[in-house]
């Protein structure tokens, strides 16, 4: 056995010899008798057993003492701020591959549960979470694999992004940007979506911002060049304008106001009849389509836009390439019509 006078003789500063702290730590049998009730009483209770009465008496003592005043609170706040980087270190280490119970868990989210957590604390965690390390991101991704979220959380995780500011949904956007999804991953989110039901007020939603963006995101070739021709003319024109359709939204290529559309078609992405059979199949985007399907489409869409009283004139890609003095005048008669 150790020798007990080594801890009651230890001077302040002295450091113990980890044979001594882990023999101090190992033993299991308890406070000796002659330092019970003292002030700095060493608790050897590693190990050690209480009964249910001894806790019921522990939690009613602990519910006695006084509350922590505000002014201790930021004692201890301002204490834990001032932690060396080592100290740091050597509380991370000490909690590498410490296992934590459900049961602990459970109880860690319960205390938690209502806790007010002020503006500044929140600036500070946010901007502690900025910029984490590759390595913290492979550990949060690793910790967070295969983890479900109960209903409960996934409906305040969707209230909480459709509550999200522009600046948060900008921040998003961007980091977003030139981030190149895995097959492997598209497949997991094709998937995860087969089989959802999508209510009609979703689909008007998605239908609506879908209508508001531009696909692809910058305009083609032939668009620009009939653009151009209108802009030297000085013809003034709104491009991309969202048109409610029966049932669809359409984004015409060049709207004249009041009451004039252009539409400038791609020879292959039309099917210009000029070049292409009716009953013509063609591979695009993954999909076989039939060339009479699109002109199908394509006059839905111009009879709804002349439902809403717009006059509407096609120009194809193979008319501004081959017959471009001819496409003008016909472009500049009808925009001046």
């Amino acid at each position: 056995m150790f020798n007990i006078l080594k801890i009651m003789l230890a001077k302040k500063g002295e450091k113990l010899s980890e044979e001594t702290k882990q023999k101090i730590s190992q033993s299991k049998k308890g406070t000796p008798a002659w330092n019970k009730g003292k002030k700095g009483q060493i608790p050897w209770n590693k190990g050690r057993k209480f009964s249910e009465e001894s806790k019921r008496k522990m939690s009613e003592s602990a519910k006695k003492r006084p509350s922590i005043s505000e002014f201790t609170r930021k004692k201890l706040s301002e204490a834990g701020k001032n932690i060396s980087q080592e100290t740091r270190k050597k509380i991370s280490i000490a909690g590498k591959g410490r296992k934590v119970s459900q049961e602990t868990r459970k109880k860690i989210s319960k205390a938690n549960k209502g806790r007010k957590v002020s503006q500044e604390t929140r600036k500070k965690i946010s901007k502690a979470n900025r910029n984490p390390t590759q390595e913290t991101r492979k550990k949060i991704g690793i910790a967070s694999k295969g983890r479900k979220h109960t209903l409960e959380s996934k409906k305040k995780i969707s209230k909480a992004s459709r509550n999200a500011s522009q600046e948060t949904r900008k921040k998003i956007s961007k980091a977003h940007k030139g981030k190149k999804v895995s097959q492997e991953t598209r497949k997991k989110i094709s998937i995860a979506g087969k089989g959802r039901k999508v209510s009609q007020e979703t689909r008007k939603k998605l239908s609506e911002a879908r209508s508001k963006q531009k696909f692809p995101f910058k305009d083609t070739k032939i668009e620009v060049l009939t653009q151009s021709i209108l802009e030297k003319n000085n013809i003034p024109f709104l491009k991309h304008q969202n048109f409610k359709l029966s049932n669809s939204n359409h984004q015409a290529d060049i709207v004249i106001e009041p009451d004039k559309v252009i539409e400038v078609n791609g020879d292959y992405w039309h099917f210009n009849p000029k070049k292409y059979d009716g009953k013509s199949i063609q591979n695009k985007r993954r999909k076989q389509i039939k060339a009479e399907d699109v002109w199908e489409y394509d006059k839905y869409l111009i009879d709804g836009m002349k439902q809403l009283g717009y006059k509407v004139l096609v120009v194809w890609e193979s008319e501004l390439k081959d017959e471009l003095d001819k496409t003008t005048k016909k472009i500049l008669k009808f925009a001046k019509s």
